[in-house]
């Protein structure tokens, strides 16, 4: 998934230089070359000094690195992690469980909107759950679509280019299908499930 990533960035470049400086977006030039906060190892960057997510081990055991990159906001989606440091954070719990059937639709707009804040105050947000992968992927994903104006396809690539890890849960996905503004999804829960799913079980999903 890594290298995956490594190539679509180099992909990125390429289209930009045979395009001429007209076809980068503000998005897409964000997206060229992937950060990694090397101050505070298993946290990666989202946006570029604003928006970064990874497990919950860092916000629990090693706050003081947090702190080191700027942390000044925690979005704790579990419903058991605690919230442990209120001196040194302010957080938003988005308490759901990594199961397809829970409600995180409920909680998106709410994070966005804990997002934005911090960020227009000039904050910076650590956005976790326990592993990093599927509850807060789905938040990064959708912070990245609504903040810089990307469709669920470009956010996808855009959030595993940074944490190759990142894999909504299919119910979670298919939220963010369902959120993302348009007719036409950029990215289809089908094409997700065949992109990242055993062969034989997407085949019998659809």
């Amino acid at each position: 998934a890594c290298l995956r990533g490594v190539a679509q960035a180099v992909c990125q470049v390429c289209v930009w230089l045979l395009s001429g400086p007209a076809a980068p977006s503000p998005f897409t030039m964000e997206c060229v070359v992937p950060s990694v906060a090397g101050e505070c190892p298993g946290v990666d960057c989202m946006l570029e000094g604003r928006l970064w997510m990874g497990p919950a081990s860092p916000a629990l055991d090693t706050p003081q690195r947090l702190v080191g990159i700027g942390i000044s906001h925690v979005v704790n989606a579990t419903k058991d992690a605690p919230c442990q440091f209120p001196d040194l954070f302010e957080y938003l719990r988005v308490p759901i469980a990594d199961d397809p059937d829970e409600p995180i639709a409920t909680y998106l707009q709410e994070a966005l909107e804990f997002v934005r804040h911090a960020l227009d105050a000039g904050g910076r947000v650590y956005v976790h759950c326990h592993a990093g992968v599927s509850r807060s992927g789905a938040i990064a994903i959708f912070c990245v679509m609504r903040l810089q104006g990307a469709s669920l396809r470009e956010a996808y690539n855009h959030v595993v280019a940074r944490r190759g890890s990142v894999q909504p849960n299919i119910g979670f996905f298919a939220v963010l299908v369902d959120a993302e503004r348009g007719a036409q999804p950029s990215y289809s829960l089908k094409e997700y499930c065949q992109d990242t799913l055993n062969a034989d079980f997407a085949a019998g999903v659809f």
